[in-house]
Parts: structure tokens; sequence; C-alpha cells
């Protein structure tokens, strides 16, 4: 097993990065392999929240839907 820890130090406001990171919408701009990505329940985020996301995979397009247990 492989295992690597990864960090990266952003120089902005601790809710600033968390209200982007949980919009699921800026995903392709940040997260490679992700080419779509749409929440699919009514606002705001939090448990129950569902989406849809179109993520390229080892050459093949995937759509996954997922749904946000903890929040």
């Amino acid at each position: 097993m492989i295992n690597f820890t990864l960090t990266t130090v952003i120089n902005r406001p601790v809710d600033e990065v968390f209200t982007y990171i949980t919009d699921v919408r800026n995903e392709p701009q940040w997260m490679p392999g992700v080419l779509e990505a749409e929440q699919t329940s009514a606002e705001p985020v939090g448990v129950g929240t569902t989406y849809y996301e179109l993520v390229e995979l080892l050459g093949q397009q995937v759509e996954l839907t997922f749904e946000v247990t903890e929040y």
C-alpha cells in the first residue's frame, strides 16, 4: 500500500475556501478528471444533498451520483 500526504496553503479565510469547495460546480476547475458537476437537490448544501458528476476515469467517461451523509 502506498500512502502520501499533499498539503496546499490557500491564502484565504477558511469560510471562503469551504464555500468554494462545497459548491460542486467548481470541481472541474480544481479536481482532475471532473468534466461536469451539478447539485441535483434543493439548496442549501447539507446532509441529504445529492449530486451528479461526469468524470473521466482511465480513458472512459463515467456518470456518478452521490449523496452527502455528513456535513
